[in-house]
């Protein structure tokens, strides 16, 4: 068998277990391609029509496209008939998790100071945080650190950038915008967190009949 504690907490892990595992982080990864993709699709669609240059828009992209090529990287090297040793499993589920919140985060460098980024970059960033929790089997522990160096991209991102999409917006609104968004991201961080914990519970009791 393969011992896969180190990664979800179960010293008894059997290597049916540690390929689940493997399988779930290449969902995961094939999940976030389709959606991102989808809206991809939709912001190009969409600035095509406002009349925007194709190459001024497949540039201002650029990192939503290194966002997808990340995550069809994770679902290939996941979805392989080889199954990976554990430390790999546990190394690339974190690496792909931080790496796509920082590719949603750097979404924001191109854009105009009026446009309100910041949502999307909020939506991106918790939506692929509570989508792992679902997918991937993964103690309290583990999912509470993922999570939080996940978005400490986005809360820099915030910072530096003042809240410039509302210039009636006093120096006091803007600070209490950034707050609020520090406190949606500590929600987002301890739901994930704790949907991690009930879900692996789950899983163990089931094994356990």
């Amino acid at each position: 068998s393969v011992t896969s504690w180190r990664y979800s907490g179960n010293p008894d892990g059997t290597s049916e277990q540690t390929r689940e595992v493997q399988d779930r982080i290449g969902r995961f990864a094939l999940i976030v391609f389709s959606i991102s993709g989808f809206m991809l699709v939709a912001a190009i669609t969409t600035r095509l029509i406002a009349g925007d240059a194709p190459a001024r828009i497949l540039r201002e992209q650029s990192i939503h496209f290194g966002a997808e090529l990340l995550a069809v990287a994770g679902w290939r090297l996941c979805s392989g008939k080889r199954q990976l040793p554990v430390p790999l499993l546990a190394a690339s589920d974190a690496i792909l998790t931080i790496a796509l919140c920082i590719a949603w985060a750097l979404l924001g460098l191109d854009s105009p100071a009026r446009d309100p980024i910041e949502f999307t970059i909020m939506l991106a960033t918790t939506y692929t945080l509570i989508l792992r929790s679902v997918m991937v089997p993964s103690t309290f522990t583990r999912t509470l650190w993922i999570s939080t160096a996940a978005v400490v991209p986005l809360l820099v991102f915030f910072i530096e950038r003042g809240a410039p999409f509302s210039p009636e917006a006093s120096p006091e609104e803007r600070r209490v915008f950034l707050v609020f968004s520090g406190l949606w991201c500590a929600v987002a961080v301890l739901t994930a967190a704790m949907l991690s914990r009930l879900l692996f519970g789950l899983r163990e009791r089931i094994r356990e009949i």
